[in-house]
């Protein structure tokens, strides 16, 4: 059995913590249903084309992919210098997963080379592409990509209510053994934009902040975590 180094890309695109799709925040029936379809399209090798809007999910989905489906990569098309589309033609039996995939949209180059990969071979693992809607497939410029993407499996998010994104991050707490007051949350929700990526970089450092020193998460933690991260958002 292959180990999980010799299975990993050393690429500059690793992800930052192991996630799995039984992980995923689905609180209606309608939202297990389609995680429950997303895994069945992985396992039958389907490509994959997930929409939705910011705090959706579509992220931690395609990092739950590239985890539970090795050997696999990780592309975001908002960081879309940081790769040469060369990369596509030399990964063999690899699961590609492009997130923010609009980036790449309009590209004659890499529109070419992600269509170049998945006609390489039918013995290919499946694509998977995320996307803001499903819109966005009509404006890929070259016909015949436009064309394999829209025979796609099309699975549609809907972001997280301002409740269910509480429970998220409390549930998350708790799988880190961290006692998180609900009042610290509403408190990050009244002051910065319900972006999950930012709430949740910031309570996953608050949980490592609070294990580390061995505190309890509170309100003045949080302000030291908070003062850390360059990036706030407005």
């Amino acid at each position: 059995m292959a180990t999980t180094a010799s299975r990993q890309l050393v690429l500059p695109f690793l992800l930052e913590h192991k996630e799995s799709l039984d992980d995923f925040f689905a609180f209606t029936e309608a939202q297990k249903q389609l995680i429950t379809l997303i895994k069945q399209a992985s396992l039958l090798s389907k490509p994959l084309c997930i929409v939705g809007g910011t705090g959706s999910g579509k992220t931690q989905i395609l990092r739950c992919l590239c985890y539970e489906y090795m050997p696999s990569i990780y592309l975001n098309g908002s960081t879309i210098g940081q790769y040469n589309p060369s990369i596509l033609t030399s990964l063999g039996n690899t699961r590609v997963c492009i997130d923010n995939a609009q980036y790449f949209i309009g590209n004659q180059i890499w529109e070419q080379a992600i269509f170049s990969y998945l006609t390489q071979s039918p013995e290919l693992p499946p694509l998977t592409l995320a996307l803001p809607d499903r819109h966005a497939i009509n404006e890929i410029k070259l016909a015949d990509l436009r064309s394999r993407v829209h025979t796609f499996m099309l699975a549609k998010l809907h972001p997280l209510s301002c409740d269910q994104q509480k429970q998220a991050i409390l549930k998350t707490a708790k799988d880190n053994g961290l006692a998180l007051n609900k009042h610290l949350v509403s408190w990050m929700q009244k002051r910065y934009p319900r972006d999950n990526h930012f709430f949740f970089k910031v309570f996953r450092s608050l949980f490592k902040y609070c294990m580390e020193y061995q505190q309890k998460a509170s309100l003045s933690s949080l302000k030291v975590v908070l003062n850390k991260i360059d990036d706030l958002p407005n």
